[in-house]
């Protein structure tokens, strides 16, 4: 917790309007053409998956509630910020059911969090982000290998591919190793 709540001071003190990188300002513009009610593939195409862009569109109506010009990019960029946290969060319990040592939760988390790649997409809007967060929700439920759980392990790992598209090997990996295990 203590580790979460210094990356958010850090992190969040550096949070601006400026776009990070050319996919930060397209999946903005993107998912803010999509909350101004034009739908994706049918009035405008795009080489990406819908639910990052779909998810992007309902944090900017929400931000668009608010009544400063900026809510709408400042709401995408706190759940840009809690999302890289949460995930964190999957990667410490993840490490901790994996590892022997009581401290391999705590060292993973940090080690995530001090991935400079993973820190500017912290900062921005990317497709990542979403992508990381499922594949770790579903390694979480795919390592205990009980019917229910593997259930959301295949759902979460559906919302992957369908946040980005490298997601794919991942999941193929998986249903090539649910072949072979039975």
């Amino acid at each position: 917790a203590l580790l979460a709540i210094a990356y958010a001071a850090i992190a969040g003190s550096m949070i601006s309007r400026a776009y990070i990188d050319i996919g930060d300002g397209n999946y903005l513009y993107t998912s803010s053409r999509m909350a101004d009610g034009l739908m994706i593939y049918r009035d405008f195409l795009s080489p990406q998956p819908p639910m990052h862009l779909l998810t992007g569109s309902i944090l900017i109506r929400i931000g668009r509630l608010f009544a400063s010009t900026d809510a709408p990019l400042y709401t995408v960029r706190v759940f840009s910020l809690v999302l890289h946290l949460l995930t964190m969060g999957w990667i410490y319990l993840l490490a901790r059911r994996l590892t022997q040592p009581p401290h391999g939760g705590l060292i993973a988390a940090l080690i995530y969090l001090a991935t400079p790649t993973g820190f500017w997409w912290s900062l921005g809007y990317q497709s990542e982000l979403q992508e990381i967060f499922w594949m770790m929700g579903a390694l979480w439920c795919f390592i205990s290998f009980r019917p229910r759980p593997m259930v959301a392990a295949g759902v979460m790992t559906a919302l992957a591919v369908l946040s980005n598209m490298t997601a794919a090997p991942y999941a193929l990996a998986a249903i090539a190793y649910l072949v072979v295990r039975h």
